[in-house]
């Protein structure tokens, strides 16, 4: 095909495109495909792919993909490995998604290697391999990638966390909170605050539970005043524990609400009000959460011993419960495979 030619088919196939002329357009990209340009053909081959990923012709996309990984273009080679690596990922093959991310991350393609870094982070955990899942996300979340590297960021720290070092899932929570996705952000200053508190720093992890607290997140914001309510009443605060607290809404997670009935019982009994601490732990232990109802059960025979006896408990006591219930962190939607990414 001559230089004109092509220029004209190829200005045409992507004209076609735009008007969602899906017919004509598969047609043109072919025939640019078909003459076999190496600038052109890979590009035609990654939208092809794309075009067919949209009707639902995984075959045909896969070649596609295929094509374009094999032409060794500094451009559109990476993007069909990933693309290839999303089509596997999407349809359960995980070990051959590894395989295809890992291809594209190799290529060291600005744009395309904290997204896929970050897709095979994912592929690792379902895989069950979290040392290699946090390689991933913690080589993305270094990276300068505005989308990519937040949730990165947020999925490292879900993981630290759950391995017990909360100081580094601090850290990545930090990161996280800085992206440019609002949930995600909220989410990583809960988990921050979490982790904050569970290695004895007070402090920040109030601020971490304030910030959310007062985000008006719809379901975090109560999560948030409960924590920011534990923090307070541990640290002996008592009012200002009791102030957070009333703010945990009546519509919130049961845990949530237990936690904060058995923060609230903490507070008062740390000002001395007993009965006061006992009608909020008789209130917790009517839980639906069994650890929330068993806690309250146990901290409400010490608040009663208490005042048979007139000795009120220490805070540090009853502080016990503050890393005792664990909140699962939600996995980011954009975790699992999206095709739009292509």
């Amino acid at each position: 095909m001559a230089g004109s030619e092509r220029d004209r088919v190829v200005g045409r196939a992507y004209e076609l495109l735009a008007r969602g002329d899906e017919a004509g357009a598969e047609a043109a990209l072919r025939q640019i495909i078909a003459a076999g340009d190496p600038s052109d053909a890979p590009d035609a081959a990654v939208s092809l792919g794309a075009l067919l990923i949209d009707r639902g012709d995984v075959a045909g996309a896969s070649e596609a993909f295929g094509y374009a990984a094999e032409s060794a273009h500094p451009n559109f080679a990476p993007r069909a490995m990933f693309a290839l690596g999303l089509v596997s990922h999407e349809h359960g093959d995980l070990d051959e998604a590894a395989s295809a991310y890992k291809s594209a991350i190799a290529c060291g393609h600005d744009g395309v290697t904290p997204t896929a870094l970050f897709y095979l982070g994912a592929v690792m955990e379902e895989l069950a391999e979290p040392a290699a899942a946090i390689d991933a996300y913690r080589t993305a979340a270094r990276s300068d990638d505005t989308e990519f590297a937040p949730l990165a960021a947020y999925r490292l720290a879900t993981l630290l966390a759950d391995a017990g070092d909360n100081e580094q899932a601090a850290d990545a929570y930090d990161l996280a909170a800085h992206g440019p996705d609002q949930e995600i952000a909220t989410l990583a200053r809960l988990g921050r605050g979490e982790a904050l508190a569970a290695i004895g720093e007070l402090d920040e992890a109030a601020e971490s539970f304030r910030a959310v607290a007062e985000s008006g997140h719809p379901e975090l914001s109560s999560e948030g005043a409960c924590g920011l309510g534990e923090v307070l009443a541990s640290m002996g605060d008592n009012s200002g524990a009791r102030a957070a607290l009333s703010a945990v809404s009546d519509t919130a997670d049961p845990l949530i609400r237990g936690r904060a009935a058995l923060a609230l019982g903490q507070s008062l009994a740390n000002d001395g009000d007993l009965e006061g601490a006992a009608a909020a732990l008789e209130s917790a232990a009517g839980s639906d959460v069994p650890e929330v109802a068993q806690a309250a059960a146990h901290r409400l025979e010490t608040i009663k011993s208490a005042m048979r006896t007139g000795r009120v408990p220490l805070p540090a006591e009853a502080a016990a419960y503050l890393t005792e219930f664990t909140r699962a962190s939600p996995a980011a939607d954009s975790e699992r495979p999206n095709l739009q990414d292509i």
